[in-house]
């Protein structure tokens, strides 16, 4: 899948997703502080064009993502400032603190909640309007990090198919806000050294636990406020830093210069060269975050005058709408576009945001932020309604799944499919299986093991409920990209072909010390992917695909071997189709006349699958596929005691795959089945296990 032509599959942590960054509520502080600067207007500016080319897939841009870590720094460093100085004058208030925050973050926020959601009604399918329900209620109540990051997986939905995923870092920054405030009424009475010690440690513990979490736990690490905490501190920390020191903002040093000057190359460089496959956050968040402390240090060098210019200061101030109207528009365009998105409908996008980012600023932003005359108490509980009406508007569409009576056939459909099911038993280690996945020996009933990957996983709904029918017990053990072979192991990265070797060690050893497991059934999206020996510690270079299938038919043998050797009856499943487009919104896509017309406006083609329930058969063109079938085929016949499925034959006929008929769709996504294609192949399987 692409999205503004980059590969969503090569995008950075969290998994299938790409980064999307949001921009902190912050000028309205900035004017707030002692002296308006400019030049962090203008950082700002660059923060928000870097991450916009970013997501626009500019190739100089790769890093861009680094923005956002930028303005985590800026917004320590101007809310520190103002608190800071308001408690040594006597004047802070944590009543007209939240006010301000209100009056700057939510109106405009509002707005584009309450179109996203318009929009949805019209455009998205039940299931997408109930997700995307969440998320606002989410968003309305500054948790939507936590819930992009309980919903990332393996079959998490891509990055670009979430209109309010760049909420989740404007989620970081109020919880920031709720937090810090308190912290610093509490700390009050201590010294600005007693201060810099303190939050310096906090820095060292939260950037700790980043280091640790980018390896351990990516999807934790990139929205966790825990791991992201340390960049608010850094802008804290200088804001600390510099109060009551004497500020000369004549003429900059040599010294402010050379800082300047370090601290620009510090963001530019990662920029340009960090790549969407970089870990992060974590070390490779030190430069930019240096970056940003070490110019807004310098104050009147060199840098900071050009980032004061007028082009980038009034980018700068219209930075947080423009965030926040950008991503809802790409990503309602990559949910409607039968295709990655063309660079020209890019660039009409970005002209569209740029144009309701400066309507906003200029009609929403600037009036609400004005002073009133209306007590703070007053304001805050008219906020506290607004939010109120939020969420209450939102959960209209978590509750109702999705308003279905928009498009009743298609709900009809999206609920037999099951599309939007928790995969359970998917996971990405063998300790990590619950007892729901491998159930403990039951005297009474023979047990059935269902091994593989992703796509074992995807019948096992179906199977469960059908050998439960024929009183067989279910165990699924499964983790995604990695099919069941011994001795050879599925490589996607040296990483992951650890995870998978381990894996597939221990599930053996379980299965074979099981006596109660009769069958093994062998399920995995086999063809086109690469397999090397266990030892392989480096990513294979040009593998040619008769020593991949070699590997492959080597490894399955030597896994079909250590099973039957221990008296277990071994069911060998040829995969079934896999398609080049997602049926499912070929299905919405036909199902939703105004998504349709909308798809034509944004200059997108219809492709032809669109248009029907079938594709020309995939799994007979694509040679790797045609290839396993017939090493497949060759391993059953030298072994008589093996049973060999093939599921292309309930999909296919006449030359053609179906994923669909007039009332279910089959699959969930382009090559995983639903739970109404399972069903179509459960009838081999229960012929199986009644087999002596």
């Amino acid at each position: 899948m692409q999205f503004c032509g980059m590969e969503l599959e090569s995008m950075p942590y969290p998994s299938s997703e790409v980064r999307v960054e949001t921009v902190p509520a912050l000028a309205e502080a900035q004017r707030e502080s002692s002296g308006h600067r400019k030049d962090i207007d203008g950082l700002r500016a660059i923060a928000v064009l870097s991450v916009l080319g970013f997501h626009c897939g500019i190739p100089w841009l790769r890093g861009g993502f680094v923005g956002v870590d930028l303005f985590f720094v800026i917004s320590g460093y101007l809310i520190c400032s103002i608190i800071y100085r308001d408690l040594q004058s006597g004047k802070f208030s944590i009543a007209r603190f939240y006010e301000r925050r209100f009056k700057r973050i939510l109106p405009a926020l509002s707005v584009v909640l309450l179109c996203c959601l318009g929009l949805a009604f019209l455009v998205m399918s039940p299931v997408e309007a109930r997700l995307l329900g969440n998320s606002a209620v989410a968003t309305a109540l500054s948790g939507s990090n936590f819930l992009f990051w309980r919903q990332s997986g393996y079959f998490d939905a891509g990055s670009g198919m979430k209109p309010l995923l760049m909420t989740w870092s404007l989620a970081v920054e109020e919880q920031y806000y709720l937090v810090f405030p308190l912290m610093m009424l509490l700390l009050r009475g201590r010294s600005r050294r007693g201060l810099l010690v303190l939050f310096g440690a906090l820095c060292v513990l939260s950037l700790s636990v980043s280091l640790i979490a980018e390896f351990t736990s990516p999807s934790f690490n990139f929205y966790s406020p825990l791991t992201r905490a340390w960049e608010l501190g850094a802008g804290t920390l200088l804001a600390i830093w510099q109060a009551g020191r004497p500020r000369d903002r004549a003429r900059a040093s040599w010294k402010s210069e050379i800082v300047a000057a370090a601290g620009f190359l510090l963001i530019v460089i990662p920029i340009c060269r960090y790549l969407p496959e970089t870990r992060f956050p974590g070390y490779e968040a030190i430069p930019p975050v240096l970056g940003a402390v070490l110019i807004i240090a310098s104050q009147s060098a060199g840098v900071n005058r050009i980032l004061g210019s007028p082009p980038l200061v009034g980018v700068g101030l219209i930075s947080y709408s423009l965030y926040l109207w950008h991503w809802p528009l790409l990503s309602f365009a990559r949910i409607m576009s039968a295709h990655p998105l063309h660079p020209r409908t890019t660039a009409i996008l970005m002209a569209i945001a740029f144009a309701a980012a400066t309507a906003s600023y200029f009609f929403v932003e600037k009036p609400f932020r004005a002073k009133t005359a209306a007590r703070t108490s007053t304001v805050l509980l008219s906020y506290a309604g607004l939010l109120l009406v939020l969420v209450g508007v939102s959960s209209v569409f978590g509750l109702s799944h999705g308003l279905p009576g928009r498009a009743p056939m298609l709900a009809q459909v999206e609920f037999e499919a099951n599309i939007d099911r928790d995969h359970l038993c998917l996971v990405n280690r063998f300790s990590a299986l619950s007892k729901f996945c491998i159930p403990p020996p039951n005297s009474l009933k023979p047990s059935f093991a269902l091994l593989g990957d992703s796509h074992a996983e995807a019948i096992s709904n179906s199977m469960r409920a059908e050998l439960a029918s024929k009183n067989w017990e279910l165990l699924v053990l499964t983790q995604g990209r990695c099919g069941p072979t011994k001795g050879m192991t599925r490589w996607v990265s040296s990483k992951d072909a650890d995870s998978c070797r381990e894996f597939n060690r221990e599930v053996l050893n379980y299965v074979l010390e099981r006596p109660d497991i009769r069958v093994v059934a062998l399920l995995a999206g086999w063809g086109g992917r690469v397999y090397v020996p266990d030892q392989t510690n480096q990513a294979p270079s040009a593998q040619s695909a008769e020593l991949n299938e070699a590997n492959l038919k080597t490894g399955v043998q030597n896994e079909i071997a250590a099973l039957e050797a221990a008296g277990k009856r071994v069911i060998l499943v040829d995969d079934f189709p896999e398609f080049s487009f997602d049926p499912v919104e070929s299905v919405r896509y036909r199902r939703m006349p105004f998504r349709r017309a909308l798809n034509r406006v944004i200059l997108s083609e219809e492709p032809e699958q669109w248009q029907s329930t079938s594709q020309d058969a995939a799994l007979e063109l694509i040679p790797a596929k045609r290839a396993v079938s017939a090493e497949f085929a060759d391993i059953a016949k030298s072994d008589p005691n093996l049973t060999l499925v093939s599921l292309k034959d309930d999909f296919c006929r006449g030359g053609r795959c179906y994923f669909a008929n007039e009332s279910e769709v089959y699959y969930f996504d382009a090559d995983h089945l639903s739970d109404a294609g399972a069903m179509r192949v459960m009838p081999v399987f229960a012929k199986l296990i009644e087999r002596p």
